[in-house]
């Protein structure tokens, strides 16, 4: 049974999701932030015994944990394994060629970036877990599961969605263990009900933990069913839709978040909350009035209303980009986030602009999160 709220103003929590969202997509970082790495080249590359290889290995693990994990107190353990097992690779390769230190810088950026990225994306969802609460947390992952897996069945969603917020719940609480088994619940979920969730995830399925929830994660979203309708008429052109709602107001809308979210794959995250947003205001003033269906009937064109503004604003972010170049988009945004959030440092803030500065550069499902910006 589905016993949670998401009957409040979301407003607030737009711009903690865009944030995180843009970072978690377009995150870059200096690798000279780690310079612990460079040392444990020669540490793991030279060991003088098969004893002493066991050794070092084991040595470098533990000495690349321990560095990473305390430049970033809040990111999740089964990150920190997946990190692990990618450095591992890297240093097998790296060990093998004449520059070491080098091919380390080199090979390890990816690696770094893909950490802080969802070490920032983790602290923002704690974040947010601790200030919103779990009620949130469940809204948020019905869209984003929506439009990944949009041929699951709304109970078989509403399922994964409490176990992946049980599993935000242990990890947030620093949980080790807890977290690491959350997650591989998760998954094996996930795994264990393929036919009816996706058709992307086959090969994912077959790797092992860790690599598994990693390839999970950046899956391609599943292809929309063709039996799937542009739109779903029940929301707008049924004569009993107050009814629907007021006999359970949580089920209702997060049915309509489902149905709408699994429909418009491109659309950002914050997009889909701004829709839901609307329509809840809308069905507050039209049930109140005498012919409730008159009104609500033309719900579906404020929403295009809404993704028109969105897409306009793509365009017009990319045609700023091209005429004043990247130093002067730069400065546009620098004001603009300056007002949003005056309280940032200027240190705290470069790394927003240069987030926003990549994501323009992406592709235009991504520009969908820095539109949705005040």
């Amino acid at each position: 049974m589905l016993k949670f709220s998401i009957t409040g103003n979301l407003s607030s929590f737009y711009l903690v999701l865009q944030l995180a969202l843009l970072v978690s997509f377009c995150f870059f970082v200096s690798f000279s932030s780690y310079p612990p790495f460079t040392s444990l080249v020669y540490i793991h590359c030279f060991p003088v015994s098969s004893l002493a290889l066991l050794l070092s290995l084991f040595h470098f693990l533990n000495s690349f944990l321990y560095e990473v994990a305390r430049r970033n107190p809040f990111v999740f353990a089964p990150t920190l394994l997946t990190v692990a097992a990618h450095f591992e690779e890297v240093a097998k390769s790296c060990c093998e060629e004449q520059n070491k230190v080098n091919c380390f810088q080199t090979r390890a950026i990816p690696v770094i970036q893909y950490l802080k990225a969802f070490s920032s994306y983790q602290k923002h969802v704690c974040g947010a877990l601790l200030k919103f609460g779990t009620k949130v947390v469940h809204f948020i992952y019905i869209a984003v599961l929506s439009q990944k897996f949009p041929k699951i069945e709304f109970k078989e969603l509403i399922s994964l969605v409490e176990d992946i917020s049980s599993n935000y719940e242990g990890c947030c609480e620093g949980d080790v263990v807890q977290c690491i088994r959350d997650t591989s619940k998760v998954m094996n979920h996930i795994c264990s009900k393929q036919d009816s969730i996706s058709s992307k995830i086959k090969e994912c399925c077959e790797k092992k933990i860790p690599e598994r929830g990693q390839c999970i994660i950046n899956s391609n979203k599943d292809d929309r069913p063709k039996d799937l309708s542009l739109r779903e008429a029940k929301f707008t052109d049924s004569e009993n839709v107050c009814q629907e709602r007021d006999a359970d107001p949580d089920i209702f809308f997060a049915k309509f978040t489902f149905e709408y979210s699994r429909r418009h794959p491109d659309l950002s995250i914050p997009g889909l909350l701004r829709i839901v947003q609307i329509y809840k205001d809308l069905l507050r003033n039209c049930c109140n009035t005498e012919n409730p269906p008159g009104c609500y009937r033309y719900a579906e064109d404020k929403f295009n209303e809404t993704t028109e503004k969105s897409l306009k604003m793509v365009q017009q972010e990319c045609k700023h980009f091209q005429n004043l170049g990247k130093d002067g988009l730069t400065y546009q945004y620098l004001i603009r986030l300056t007002k949003i959030a005056p309280q940032l440092s200027s240190e705290g803030a470069w790394p927003v602009y240069q987030t926003i500065l990549a994501c323009i550069k992406k592709k235009k499902k991504r520009i969908f999160a820095l539109v949705d910006l005040p």
